[in-house]
């Protein structure tokens, strides 16, 4: 479901109310994480859900006026229209909001202060959920919570708004925007940023622009810092290690400080404490040309990023702008819809622009796979003023998912036109789907049962924007099924919106949604007598949940589900390796419904649970496991038999069956199984299925096995299994992605007779060689002249 909620400062006072809630004390951790996955209501009633993400509001106004009217010396107005969209991204959630205004709480989780906030625990009396009559018990997954205040300034404490320095914490993902203009001049000198969890917080920030460049959009750039915890010590070097003396500031948590101007390209903040940074450039004097940006540490930059917006078909152009902190000169590789080739990023601070294509997105890779950063503006032209200018922070490649969710994406101020579309790019040819406010009840049906509202077939890399019917994007909800990666933007188009209010000039990232991977594997642990699958054996299963995505995983309920001949072993579960506490009513099985919350998964992490359970009764023994209601992936096991086993012997080959120790990048993979058990029937072919891995990549292919013969307990995929340096980047697509060095495996389990068989392969890097035909006899090669003999055979040269 998905609810667009609005509220205003008028409407504070409503929601003043407070009575102290007592929790858990798992909620005293202060780690704060991102999550994600539906908790259903039984399970919160189990288990009581952590607070795992916490945000600190950056940009506060007063400062942001000091910039703004810094790059825009008249006619700006001290009371600034600021707004603060939070989007809800898993069921049940339970928010906490926090006034600066009164000094912070001591623990979010059980707040002392009546103007502190509880949403979505079902208690009117320590705040409503607003727009709201009652508040929910549990916030739906899509709910958009849009928090409005003109903030006049200067700021009195004593007036309780939603503004700047205000903290957040809840148990479910949350996903939240910053946005704003002054009064006067309007929505013509926006601005708008994703605002980080404290989670991602970093010690060093780089900016990869800066006023010593030539582009006049950079004559002004600003450096906001603000912290998440008391006595952090700031260094702040506007050119970076170079001459100028840094200063040092100390803050408390919450507070900000701005460097108004001077930042030049490299100059950067070091902290003793993790820190949220955030960039504001702007023309002095330059008809309200002036963009925001969220900066990223030091230690999450990549070597590979994307990007969803083109320049605009009518010639406003989009620029990107490549910063390089490394010694050495770079090289890009880039990719768009119009072609592709590489540049070189100057060592030491150089920067280097790239004019978009239209209508096209980008990929830059870096050759020597080193750390880059990256920033994108969007219809401001370098050398001139322009109707049109926002800019964002595009994503890194290892960050992208299937789902995109739009945060705060109004068309137009007031709400009667839609110059500001949803852009996405896909990293393959796909079909997008679009579920206009996330609430899953469009009139169409996609592939996995989900209901949406329209689709559109996009090419890789093309540029497609997406416009709300209702001439608003806040929780638009855009993904694939088929495992192709996206990365999208929101921001205003030069081909549709016009110049002057009520169009936005202004844009965000939209962060990729967190989806986890799920996988199920069972050994015949203990096999009794009599050999293979049988009554009385003990099966060990193992749970995956991989986080693949930029945002950390927590409060993921999994929930697995044996089938009724399973018996399970008491004090088996283990979690990441530590044994886990069993139920204390039957089964015991600590997965079973309601099922076990995972409090915390950091991206780029895995969570593995690992049980065991007797066979008590013949029949199909199967399993399944979920997170958030889906069933991700589900193993069945064939019905226990008894007989013989014949060892399996699974082998990486060629497309005749001869061993291979190694392939080349981009060659197609084969698998050869010998095993007469799997040879049920001596009249007709079967079939085998096998999991190929290459951890390196994260990817994972299934394969099918085809048997040689109708009698010959041979399998192969004869077609082979596709390999690419740069496609196959989600898993189960039908490709696997590859890059020189990478250890393959492949595994196949014999479920009837308990055995396993494995075997791995390395790749290589392509070899590039050239045919050589020589006729000086005195050459050791080929010497045969191929024209004048009609000669065919040819000699290659060594590896270049």
């Amino acid at each position: 479901m998905n609810t667009l909620i609005g509220l205003t400062n008028t409407d504070t006072a409503a929601y003043s109310r407070r009575a102290q809630t007592t929790m858990s004390n798992l909620s005293r951790l202060r780690w704060f994480l991102l999550v994600w996955g539906a908790m259903v209501a039984c399970a919160t009633v189990v288990q009581a859900a952590t607070l795992v993400q916490e945000f600190y509001l950056p940009m506060p106004e007063p400062q942001l006026y000091q910039g703004l009217s810094t790059i825009q010396t008249t006619g700006v107005s001290t009371t600034q229209n600021s707004i603060y969209s939070v989007v809800v991204t898993g069921d049940g959630t339970v928010t906490y909001y926090d006034q600066w205004e009164d000094g912070y709480e001591i623990n979010l989780a059980n707040p002392a202060q009546s103007t502190t906030q509880i949403w979505g625990d079902g208690n009117n009396a320590n705040g409503i959920l607003p727009g709201m009559i009652n508040d929910p018990a549990g916030i739906p997954a899509g709910t958009v919570i849009t928090l409005t205040n003109n903030v006049p300034l200067p700021r009195n404490p004593s007036t309780i708004l939603y503004d700047g320095r205000d903290r957040i914490g809840s148990t479910k993902a949350l996903v939240v925007v910053h946005a704003g203009w002054p009064a006067t001049p309007g929505p013509v000198f926006a601005g708008a940023v994703s605002v980080l969890s404290t989670i991602d917080y970093g010690n060093t920030y780089i900016s990869p622009v800066g006023q010593d460049m030539t582009n006049n959009l950079f004559r002004y750039v600003g450096l906001f810092v603000m912290a998440a915890q008391d006595n952090t010590v700031i260094a702040i070097d506007p050119d970076g290690p170079g001459t100028n003396t840094a200063i040092s500031i100390t803050l408390n948590r919450g507070e900000s400080y701005l460097y108004n101007g001077g930042i030049k390209k490299g100059g950067r903040a070091t902290a003793t404490k993790p820190i949220q940074a955030n960039l504001l450039i702007g023309k002095i004097n330059g008809n309200y040309a002036a963009d925001w940006f969220t900066l990223y540490p030091l230690e999450s930059w990549d070597n590979t990023y994307y990007t969803p917006v083109g320049s605009s078909a009518n010639g406003n152009t989009a620029y990107v702008y490549l910063y390089n902190p490394n010694t050495n000169a770079l090289t890009i590789n880039y990719t768009t819809r119009v072609g592709s080739g590489s540049f070189s990023v100057a060592a030491s601070n150089g920067v280097f622009e790239f004019p978009m294509p239209a209508t096209s997105g980008a990929k830059f890779a870096s050759a020597s796979s080193q750390t880059f950063n990256i920033l994108e503006t969007v219809a401001a032209k370098p050398s001139a003023d322009t109707a049109y200018n926002w800019g964002f922070t595009p994503v890194p490649q290892a960050a992208l998912t299937t789902e995109a969710v739009v945060g705060w994406g109004p068309g137009s101020a007031d709400g009667t036109v839609n110059g500001n579309p949803a852009w996405v790019t896909p990293l393959a040819n796909t079909t997008v789907y679009v579920d206009y406010k996330g609430d899953r009840a469009g009139p169409l049906t996609d592939p996995n049962g989900n209901k949406y509202d329209t689709n559109f077939s996009v090419l890789a890399l093309q540029s497609r924007t997406i416009f709300d019917p209702s001439k608003d994007q806040s929780g638009m909800r855009i993904y694939t099924v088929d495992g192709t990666l996206l990365s999208a933007a929101w921001g205003q188009d030069p081909d549709t919106a016009s110049p002057g209010n009520p169009y936005i000039d202004a844009g965000t990232t939209v962060l990729p949604f967190p989806v986890p991977t799920l996988t199920k594997t069972a050994t015949n642990f203990v096999d009794n007598a009599p050999a293979g699958l049988s009554t009385n054996d003990v099966i060990k299963y193992t749970v995956s949940i991989d986080n693949k995505g930029l945002l950390p995983l927590g409060n993921t309920v999994v929930i697995d589900t044996p089938s009724g001949n399973l018996l399970y072993a008491t004090n088996t579960t283990t979690l990441d390796g530590v044994l886990i506490p069993d139920s204390v009513s039957p089964p015991y099985f600590p997965l079973a419904t309601p099922g076990y919350i995972i409090p915390v998964i950091l991206r780029a992490g895995n969570s593995t649970f690992s049980y065991q359970a007797r066979v008590v009764a013949s029949g199909v023994v199967s399993n399944s496991v979920n997170i958030g209601g889906t069933t991700l992936y589900s193993q069945t096991i064939l019905s226990p038999t008894s007989g013989a086993s014949n060892q399996c012997v699974l082998n990486f080959t060629d497309l005749n069956g001869i061993g291979q120790a190694t392939y080349l990048a981009g060659t197609n993979v084969f698998v050869t199984l010998n095993d007469t058990n799997y040879n049920t029937s001596s009249n007709s072919i079967q079939l085998v299925s096998a999991i190929v891995r290459n951890p390196a990549r994260g990817d994972l292919e299934p394969i099918t096995l085809t048997e040689t013969g109708t009698n010959s307990g041979i399998f192969r995929n004869s077609s082979g299994l596709p390999t690419s340096l740069s496609g196959g980047l989600a898993q189960q697509d039908g490709t696997l992605n590859v890059a020189a060095g990478d250890l393959l495996t492949v595994t196949n389990m014999d479920a009837a007779f308990g055995d396993t068989c494995t075997a791995s392969a390395i790749i290589q890097a392509p070899a590039s060689g050239k045919v050589l035909y020589l006729s000086d006899p005195s050459q050791a090669l080929d010497r045969v002249d191929p024209v004048a003999t009609g000669d065919a055979t040819t000699t290659n040269s060594i590896d270049i």
